[in-house]
């Protein structure tokens, strides 16, 4: 028996030093002390989605189910076995789901066919409270806010209308799966603080969760409110409105971002600058287009900093190795140097960023923070979603923030 119990110890033993020597060698350097996270959720999945409300979606031989925090599957493996399920979230309790494995009637063959898909609702059991019966965007699953959640029906050509928009008109149902917004609208978005923007004849608008139109569909683009702004666009300029449909600030611009930790990002004479809640400019147009919206950073400000991408030339054609990145701080002065080919916003004294193809964590010093990883995601809930290996054998996982 004794022998028996001396045989588990040194299994589990090495079943530890195998772990930490993973930990250690998979990234190609062996970091040191507090460099070295570890993993909350081992990198185990084919495939990953953020956690939202306590669950993520993952991918397991070939078909998507949930997992919570622990990495225990809660509602089992059975769901689409190609990218519709990917962005797939929590919302409200439910989430949106598909048995459809977007077979291709005319190749004879699986595939992501963006035109085969239905949609319906569960709970976080598992439990179908609405068939899936619905169109939808195929990469972005419909979800519940504020107790609707918008869907397409399709009176002409079914299935077709998430690929081309022929016969396509939008409504919202409520969580019984019935229309409580009719749907008459050429497209429609999530409901926030209270309204929710449509469109009709390529004109925007707002409506309220009765379909009330609040304020005029006379926008080429409404954007959902945020503390209490909106972002429309009207002949081609960017401006705030309020829930009254006024511009607060009685100015326009050539672009603008939503506010974020108090500042929101304008353009002004081909460069960028930040203007407060009260539409002041706290930070003068100094950085360059290209520097801000771009492929890697949402380049927004986030407790008190914001990743912006310096030595940008327009005129290079590589966009990927194409100036470095940095942070400035909210009076626009460069606090973290840029060295960095990508960076992300800053959550809980961490931030994301990239060198040489390795992601890794920083902290608000720009000391790194982490060891290095194929690719790491910022999620929701307190987690952050890591990738290791190659495009050919990667596996995903999850780490605390």
């Amino acid at each position: 028996m004794f022998s028996c119990i001396s045989k588990s110890i040194t299994n589990i033993l090495l079943v530890i030093f195998i772990s930490a020597l993973f930990a250690v060698n998979a990234f190609g350097e062996s970091p040191r002390g507090k460099q070295i996270i570890p993993y909350a959720i081992p990198p185990a999945f084919e495939n990953a989605t953020y956690f939202s409300e306590g669950l993520a979606a993952v991918k397991i031989n070939h078909k998507w189910g949930f997992i919570d925090k622990t990495g225990k599957i809660v509602i089992e493996p059975q769901f689409n076995l190609w990218q519709a399920q990917f962005n797939s979230e929590f919302s409200d309790g439910l989430v949106a789901v598909n048995f459809n494995n977007g077979k291709d009637e005319n190749f004879k063959q699986d595939g992501n066919n963006v035109g085969n898909i239905k949609w319906g609702f569960a709970d976080k059991k598992g439990r179908l409270v609405i068939p899936p019966k619905f169109e939808g965007d195929y990469f972005q699953p419909p979800r519940f806010t504020e107790g609707l959640a918008p869907v397409i029906f399709s009176s002409m050509f079914p299935g077709s209308q998430t690929f081309v928009g022929i016969g396509a008109k939008y409504g919202y149902i409520d969580k019984t799966g019935e229309y409580a917004i009719k749907p008459i609208y050429d497209k429609a978005i999530n409901f926030q603080e209270g309204l929710a923007a449509v469109t009709i004849d390529e004109k925007q608008g707002f409506i309220n969760n009765k379909g009330e139109i609040v304020i005029p569909l006379i926008y080429k683009l409404a954007l959902p409110f945020k503390n209490g702004y909106a972002i429309v666009v009207k002949n081609e300029k960017y401006s705030f409105i309020d829930k009254s449909g006024n511009n607060p600030f009685s100015k326009e611009f050539d672009s603008l971002s939503e506010f974020s930790d108090g500042l929101a990002r304008f353009e002004e004479g081909g460069k960028y600058g930040f203007i407060d809640m009260k539409g002041n400019v706290v930070i003068k147009p100094f950085i360059t287009p290209g520097s801000v919206v771009d492929w890697f950073s949402g380049n927004e400000f986030s407790e008190g900093l914001c990743a912006v991408r310096f030595g940008y030339d327009p005129n290079k054609k590589d966009e990927f190795n194409n100036g470095k990145y940095g942070y400035i701080n909210k009076i626009g002065k460069v606090v973290i140097n840029p060295i960095f080919d990508g960076a992300k916003s800053f959550k809980n004294g961490k931030a994301v960023v990239e060198i040489d193809g390795k992601s890794f964590l920083i902290d608000k010093s720009g000391n790194r923070i982490s060891q290095y990883f194929s690719e790491l995601t910022f999620e929701a809930d307190g987690m952050i979603k890591v990738n290791v290996g190659d495009m050919f054998n990667t596996k995903y996982g999850f780490i605390k923030n």
